[in-house]
């Protein structure tokens, strides 16, 4: 900014605190006096020793993020020069679960960001912390995760999904304060013991109970079953491939419908119109004025656009820019329908334990979830593996739904001239036109003579005309439409104010001076 353009103590006061914004100044007073509450960021928490924030926008995150190296801190809105050219991911994360920004108020730089559904608990330097240890050391934090811990009221659900900060004692406290009783099934899980898990099995003599009581991990987020699939669980098995190989093939699937539309359709004429008009107003005075004189945009478009508009390169570099953006939209999309299954259940082929008749899968369970499920329907005992799960599923209403296809929409944020790829393809038509032109070699008294003729029609137009082109006095009204640099000729339109006439057409430089400057020349 310019300082001519402060023009109250409001505008300095805002372009002051742009300036103190860096990548080592983290007062969380002047990164909030950069934001706006409610639209960039929420306070969850302002307490004695932290603040807790939760952003809501990508500047938001960038900006509370300031002095660390989290990705969420990167792109256009970070306070770090190095990381403004790198793509911010906090959509990516967001779009998944909230983020929490926790902030000590004694030392602003001692920062944590926390990311519950991608089980990610960062500290400044974007290393993983001792979660546990972090929150039984920071009460204020832990009450505000868990106010069923201290007496207080809180969502039962959101603390259970939460429950990967408490170690086993905390958890089993948790659980009775919430629930009032002890569940055996519950208590061998946390116990981390898959012997106290199998425990919990029913017996029953006409039944080979082993086959469905196999373990084969069981950690602080995760139990993992080993099990032969119900068709249900086979459905949303087969639903989780279908997305993960549209995940994987994500490049290809937006490349491949993107280059597959057609280069007359509609969907471009906008764009194209778009980036013709930033062509224009980028090189007006520079390429455009230097090759061909100065023109109207209209003259302009009229002269070049229907053959712009038919480029190949150019609709083959529009297509480019949309692919390259829409692949990371699309690829999200499939991480956020298989986060909506795999969050709750996900399934591995387990060849070891496979045999010709009988197949047998990992099924990978989340603890909280799986948890809560057994408290709500009050089950301390299983009888089979597979029904159990069956009725987990059924709990979280987790069904096939049979389509499962990922639909690729355009995103068209980036298609704008400046962009490198279109650039080059945009500068490269023109290069061609201009290349054209033929110029007459001249002689050297000719070359100043029609030096000097540039000269008057630049200064004439410098001197007399607006921007878009017209001049206008008592007598009549000039506006310039075109101005043809090999001809020497200007192309107008010229209203007489007292007869009405009007005339269109070419006339030489030294008429347009007369006109200009000569008030008897009316008509």
């Amino acid at each position: 900014m310019n300082y001519t353009d402060i023009d109250s103590m409001n505008t300095l006061f805002n372009t002051a605190k742009r300036f103190m914004l860096s990548k080592d100044n983290v007062n969380v007073k002047i990164l909030l006096d950069n934001l706006e509450k409610d639209i960039d960021y929420f306070t969850l928490l302002n307490g004695d020793k932290w603040y807790i924030f939760k952003p809501i926008s990508e500047k938001g995150a960038c900006i509370l993020g300031a002095g660390t190296q989290w990705c969420t801190a990167w792109g256009q809105y970070s306070t770090n020069p190095e990381y403004k050219e790198r793509s911010n991911h906090f959509k990516t994360h967001n779009n998944q679960g909230p983020l929490y920004i926790i902030i000590n108020k004694e030392d602003n730089s001692d920062k944590y960001q926390f990311h519950f559904e991608s089980k990610q608990f960062k500290n400044e330097y974007d290393n993983e912390i001792d979660k546990q240890k972090f929150i039984e050391t920071n009460k204020e934090i832990k009450k505000f995760y868990f106010p069923s811990l201290f007496g207080l009221e809180g969502d039962f659900e959101k603390q259970f999904e939460k429950i990967i900060l408490l170690n086993n004692k905390d958890i089993s406290e948790l659980i009775t304060k919430i629930y009032g009783y002890e569940n055996k099934l519950v208590a061998a899980i946390l116990s981390k013991d898959e012997d106290e898990v199998l425990s919990c099995y029913k017996t029953n003599d006409n039944e080979d109970t082993f086959l469905h009581s196999e373990i084969d991990d069981l950690d602080e987020n995760k139990i993992v079953f080993i099990s032969e699939l119900s068709d249900d669980m086979e459905g949303v098995k087969d639903e989780l491939e279908t997305l993960r190989n549209q995940e994987y093939n994500a490049s290809d699937n937006v490349y491949r419908n993107v280059h597959d539309m057609s280069d007359d359709e509609d969907f471009f004429d906008d764009l194209c119109e778009k980036i013709f008009k930033e062509y224009f107003d980028n090189n007006f005075n520079t390429e455009i004025s230097e090759i061909i004189g100065k023109i109207s945009f209209e003259k302009f478009k009229d002269r070049y656009y229907d053959e712009f508009r038919k480029d190949e390169k150019i609709i083959k570099s529009i297509k480019e820019v949309i692919s390259d953006s829409s692949v990371e939209d699309y690829t999200q999309k499939c991480r956020e329908e298989i986060n909506k299954i795999t969050k709750y259940i996900d399934f591995e082929y387990n060849s070891t334990k496979s045999f010709r008749k009988s197949n047998k899968y990992n099924i990978t369970i989340s603890i909280p979830y799986l948890l809560k499920f057994i408290l709500n329907e009050e089950i301390d005992e299983i009888s089979n593996t597979s029904t159990f799960i069956d009725e987990y599923m059924t709990y979280y209403q987790i069904f096939p739904s049979y389509d499962t296809y990922i639909y690729v929409s355009y995103n068209t944020e980036d298609v704008d001239y400046k962009n490198r790829t279109i650039s080059n393809s945009v500068d490269s038509f023109f290069e061609e036109i201009y290349d054209k032109i033929n110029i007459i070699p001249l002689t050297p008294e000719q070359e100043k003579e029609r030096k000097d003729k540039l000269n008057m029609y630049n200064n004439i137009v410098k001197k007399y005309f607006n921007t878009d082109m017209t001049y206008h006095n008592k007598n009549l009204s000039i506006g310039i439409n075109d101005f043809n640099e090999q001809n020497l000729l200007v192309n107008v339109s010229i209203h007489f104010n007292k007869t009405h006439k009007v005339y269109r057409g070419d006339i030489s430089i030294e008429q347009l001076i007369n006109y200009i400057t000569h008030e008897d020349l009316f008509d």
